[in-house]
């Protein structure tokens, strides 16, 4: 994940919130994690984990803990708060200092500086899937401007999408995955490419989603199953 937009300063300040609230870390009660999920980036940052890492360790997406940490959302029902505290106690190492978080912000910054930046190089020059050349297709018959694999500015830095129109200013993501994990990732991206440009999404799925997959995507503009692309032909024109 790119990197997010939160000072040291900042970051000092919600580590002396939390130093306090759970004495020194020695008590991270449930009731805690559940009313301030914003905390997880203290608890990260002293594991020194990223985001996927530290969502493998809760069983979570990396897109979920990093909605955790920017407030998106605002509370963690109390069964899974037990859980998470539980592991974060397990988890939090003997040096919780905040010298030590803060070497590991800046740490993860210089990631984000090098590592992400060759990878978005590597997703832009990636082959199309089966998937994506039927989209390819269509764009092409109806001859539509379009960019595969389009790096574009998001409120939460840049990352990749399937495809970009420059011209009519409309994203398309697609998937063959009929997870939940990956719909919710999908939501997560598109939303914050909304919070930094003004533009319209489609996203291409399989048809046999479950209902709590198109609750996920609830900020695209359309949905399109992969069955019926000629519904696409229709937007894109």
């Amino acid at each position: 994940m790119p990197k997010t937009k939160f000072s040291d300063d900042e970051f000092q300040k919600l580590y002396r919130e939390v130093q306090h609230k759970t004495k020194n870390f020695s008590i991270i009660e449930p009731e805690l994690v559940s009313e301030n999920p914003n905390y997880m980036k203290v608890f990260r940052m002293i594991c020194g984990r990223s985001l996927v890492e530290m969502g493998n360790n809760l069983n979570k997406t990396h897109a979920t803990i990093a909605q955790y940490e920017r407030g998106a959302i605002k509370n963690i029902p109390i069964k899974e708060a037990e859980k998470i505290s539980h592991i974060i106690s397990d988890e939090l190492p003997q040096d919780k200092s905040l010298e030590n978080a803060i070497r590991n912000i800046h740490k993860f910054r210089e990631l984000s500086n090098g590592g992400y930046i060759q990878a978005f190089k590597r997703a832009e020059k990636a082959e199309l899937t089966n998937q994506e050349k039927k989209i390819k297709e269509i764009l092409e018959k109806k001859k539509v401007e379009f960019e595969p694999h389009k790096t574009l500015d998001t409120s939460i830095g840049k990352l990749n999408f399937d495809f970009w129109l420059p011209e009519s200013k409309i994203v398309i993501e697609c998937t063959e995955s009929v997870s939940k994990h990956k719909a919710e990732s999908l939501g997560f991206r598109v939303l914050k490419l909304k919070d930094k440009i003004k533009c319209k999404a489609i996203s291409v799925i399989p048809s046999n989603v479950s209902d709590g997959v198109m609750r996920r995507l609830c900020d695209y503009d359309y949905v399109v199953f992969s069955t019926d692309l000629s519904k696409l032909e229709n937007i894109v024109e």
